[in-house]
């Protein structure tokens, strides 16, 4: 291998040995952004090249200081989970450190004041060619607050792979933090296709963390170190649990095309015909420009009295909202974990839900009616059911706080202790169970067959407009061959000569003026 192509032209590593050598002669402050020019588009064939490097070898020490990586603290169900694990961590005695890409904002969720925050060059505004600011940037903020361990908690971004060379090549551990189910990557068509090589890089992390055994059983394909966590329960159960009087359906979440708002407006269209006072609050920040979408939508189905978008709410709040809502609705496609549903849970409130194999919290739950995907009429039936009989939906908001209140006794600080003095361990102790593997195979076909009915949809639509398009231009190619027709007409007229030859003189002086 010639590294003295190191800073012109492309490096040249064929094996571990090769990774191990360049680090050794360069530093890993030169080589990585090197590579990030390098391997940008590709980074999983770099990933297993590498793989096994001696430079990548976590230094045993111990753990007293834990950062954890998130693109920012706004709203939002990550967010709050990073902000509850600062403060977990802090009670067991680490000191905390918070990497984000964004600066802190007014409506971020508030930290712990012992927890320090450092704002480095964000993903987003960096490519293969200015990788280096970040990494830069990165690697001097771990070795300042000497962190001995990271959570990586954003776990996709087109420089995740140079951040992990940046952190492993320090000797610190890195845990990715996959807070979604694993279906994310079969399902979301608006993922950069860059994306689909991410869980191929996911190796190169010591170990990954998830939320479910359904998304363990799928990632240990790629890294042979899983966890199954549990997300802080946030809410815990309440003193007294919601009325439940009335037939008030709460949706709580960010209003986005991820989270299915208009799945709702469906369903709401069918449970009206049998409740026709039923009510649908949509509690959660509107992504810019779909609001319009949803008043629309709700207006095509002439549901537009039912529902009420009630836009963000402080962390504080949400509890008069579950406490005034009489059932759940959940119309996501993909949950991590769901943290609106565990308050709902602990509010006593009967859920509804299409189906989500990966979600811990409505596994073995007579709280939650799980029903088929975008089967609408049938979730109208499970909310009019629960909105009717009261004694059914007392009775399920009972077994939900029951359900939360066993939650709760998870040891969440055994786990992470765990974690932080085990970084390698060996899943190959997962034992693969038959059902849940054929579940998710399922799972994986059926989201991965939604993602292309989903393109089918949007090309259809598109050939729609496409013919609309067609149909005008024909039109307009009519209507031009129809005026010409009437122009030769009117030009070949006795009439119009003869106008022509009377005005001629009058032209010539006009024209003569003119010039």
């Amino acid at each position: 291998m010639d590294c003295s192509m190191l800073e012109d032209g492309c490096i040249n590593i064929g094996n571990p040995q090769d990774f191990d050598h360049l680090i050794e002669k360069y530093g890993a402050e030169r080589v990585i952004p090197r590579l990030a020019i390098d391997f940008w588009s590709k980074p999983s064939t770099l990933v297993n090249r590498i793989d096994g490097a001696k430079s990548l070898q976590p230094i045993s020490n111990e753990t007293n200081s834990v950062a954890i990586f998130f693109h920012s603290l706004g709203i939002g169900g990550g967010e709050r989970v990073t902000r509850d694990l600062t403060r977990l961590w802090l009670d067991m005695g680490k000191e905390v450190l918070l990497i984000t890409n964004k600066e802190p904002e007014i409506n971020d969720y508030a930290l712990p004041s012992q927890v320090k925050r450092v704002v480095i060059p964000s993903f987003f505004h960096y490519g293969r060619e200015t990788y280096w600011t970040r990494g830069k940037a990165l690697r001097e903020t771990l070795i300042d607050n000497k962190v001995d361990y990271v959570v990586f908690a954003h776990w996709f971004s087109e420089a995740l792979t140079f951040d992990l060379l940046t952190i492993r090549t320090l000797g610190i551990p890195v845990q990715l933090f996959i807070q979604t189910s694993f279906t994310q990557f079969f399902l979301d068509k608006d993922l950069p296709s860059i994306h689909a090589d991410l869980p191929l890089q996911y190796k190169l992390a010591t170990g990954i963390i998830c939320l479910s055994e359904l998304d363990a059983l799928f990632w240990i394909h790629f890294n042979s170190n899983i966890r199954v966590a549990q997300n802080p329960i946030t809410c815990p159960v309440t003193k007294t649990a919601a009325p439940l009087s009335g037939h008030t359906v709460l949706w709580p979440a960010r209003v986005a095309p991820d989270k299915c708002p208009v799945k709702a407006l469906y369903i709401m269209a069918e449970l009206v015909k049998m409740i026709p006072d039923a009510q649908l609050l949509m509690v959660g920040p509107i992504d810019p420009g779909y609001e319009e979408v949803i008043l629309q939508k709700a207006h095509e189905l002439h549901v537009t009295k039912h529902i009420q978008l009630c836009g963000p709410q402080i962390e504080s709040a949400m509890g008069r909202w579950y406490e005034k809502s009489d059932a759940f609705l959940l119309t996501s496609r993909r949950e991590g974990w769901c943290l609106a549903l565990g308050e709902a849970l602990a509010h006593g409130l009967p859920c509804v839900s299409f189906d989500l194999p990966n979600l811990t919290l409505a596994e073995q739950n007579p709280a939650v009616l799980t029903i088929e995907q975008d089967n609408y009429k049938a979730a109208a039936k499970a909310l009019a059911q629960v909105l009717i009989d009261k004694n059914l939906a007392h009775a399920m908001g009972e077994k939900g706080r029951q359900k939360i209140a066993a939650l709760s006794n998870w040891d969440y600080r055994g786990f992470w202790l765990d974690v932080f003095q085990n970084a390698q361990l060996d899943s190959k102790r997962l034992i693969s169970n038959g059902s849940r593997e054929s579940r998710l195979w399922s799972e994986l076909l059926s989201t991965y067959r939604q993602h292309l009915s989903d393109i089918e949809n949007e090309t259809a639509s598109l050939h729609v407009t496409l013919n609309g398009c067609q149909e005008a231009i024909h039109d307009k190619d009519v209507l031009i061959h129809e005026l010409e027709d009437v122009i030769s007409k009117i030009e070949g007229s006795i009439s119009f000569r003869l106008g022509r030859a009377l005005t001629k003189p009058l032209r010539a002086i006009r024209d003569l003026f003119l010039h």
